[in-house]
């Protein structure tokens, strides 16, 4: 009988719950128990253990019963404020009229209509980094040589033979990457968290970086590289150390390289060759890359997100000279994220290019 009446007890003070515990009970739910505290107080804990042992308990008609009405008074409860503030478009993101044809650069190839989430790879600065490739400090001339060096047999009475350096470089630190995202407030309203949103946003911008980084990548890294029209081709004419040497290609491209001989390669990467193989999206299909990670120079530079609430963006490709009118973030109600991120890569041998049948 307790454990009836205490079901009863739940589900009424659930359902009479006001307006505003209605909201805060929504949030609630997905919060760890010391943030419900810290945002609506202790006796909030309660209430969402309550709401928790109730789902257990009470029957499904009636947890959707009170779950519906809960989602109901918020709804409502958030079109009452907006309203209050003047707003009547209940859209969380801007209208847009930037598609793929008028602004292509913003898209990347492989991206289709559709996707909330851009499709993205480890960027290759990284990936170089973790298999060994050199990380100079960016803006000092480094002298070096083309081919291994070996040492001589030295005679009684000769002198010692000396190699000269016969290549110098630099990596740079003011080669960036960036771009601005708009997104309104309603969408820090209507979620109710503004760290969730904020987090997605930036995990946008960071997917858009490393894109651009890997583009840039491929196209320094295939710049003067050797052709060749098979894997064992392009290892026999490699003139790097193919022991410290990784393949690079689209997903697709390395899943098509699976065979009963090379089990472990797949669109995730692996090993082809018993050489690792790194996934990319920057690298067209069909097209397998030998690059030499410790024969890289490579500068993965550091990355700045900034946020503001008044902010003037041009929202186009080339916001330079751009007839595009610009957009005034305060009286739009829109907030802007901007991220830049620093990174410079250099090979220092021949790469071998090879343009699978």
């Amino acid at each position: 009988m307790h454990y009836f009446d205490e079901q009863k007890t739940s589900e009424h003070i659930l359902k009479n719950l006001s307006v505003t515990d209605q909201i805060r009970l929504a949030l609630a739910m997905d919060m760890s128990e010391d943030k419900v505290t810290e945002k609506f107080g202790g006796s909030f804990v309660t209430i969402k253990n309550m709401a928790q042992r109730s789902a257990t308990t009470m029957k499904p008609e009636q947890v959707a019963r009170i779950a519906e009405m809960g989602r109901e008074q918020v709804k409502s409860a958030e079109t009452e404020r907006l309203k209050g503030l003047g707003i009547t478009n209940k859209t969380a993101v801007l209208p847009s009229t930037l598609t793929s044809a008028n602004t292509g650069s913003l898209y990347y190839p492989v991206q289709q209509a559709g996707i909330v989430l851009p499709p993205a790879t480890t960027p290759l600065v990284t990936a170089l980094t973790q298999f060994g490739a050199m990380q100079p400090k960016p803006n000092i001339r480094i002298l070096t040589q083309s081919q291994l060096l070996q040492a001589s047999e030295i005679t009684e009475g000769s002198g010692y033979p000396a190699a000269a350096p016969n290549i110098e470089f630099s990596l740079t630190d003011n080669r960036k990457f960036g771009l601005i995202l708009l997104f309104s407030r309603e969408m820090l309203a209507m979620q109710g968290d503004s760290e969730n949103v904020v987090s997605y946003m930036q995990q946008q911008l960071e997917f858009a970086t490393n894109l651009a980084t890997d583009a840039y990548a491929y196209a320094t890294l295939t710049a003067n590289a050797a052709a060749a029209t098979t894997a064992q081709a392009a290892l026999n004419a490699f003139e790097a150390d193919p022991r410290t040497a990784v393949w690079i290609g689209a997903p697709a491209t390395l899943a098509s390289l699976r065979s009963a001989a090379e089990q472990d390669v797949g669109t995730r990467g692996g090993e082809f060759m018993k050489l690792p193989a790194l996934a990319s999206l920057a690298v067209p299909q069909g097209k397998l890359l030998l690059v030499d990670t410790q024969r890289t120079a490579v500068y993965d530079g550091f990355e700045e997100v900034m946020r503001a609430d008044e902010a003037t963006v041009v929202p186009d490709t080339e916001p330079n000279g751009s007839a595009t009118p610009p957009v005034f973030t305060f009286q739009t109600g829109q907030i802007a994220m901007r991220i830049t991120k620093y990174a410079d890569v250099l090979p220092l041998h021949q790469t071998q290019l090879v343009t699978l049948g």
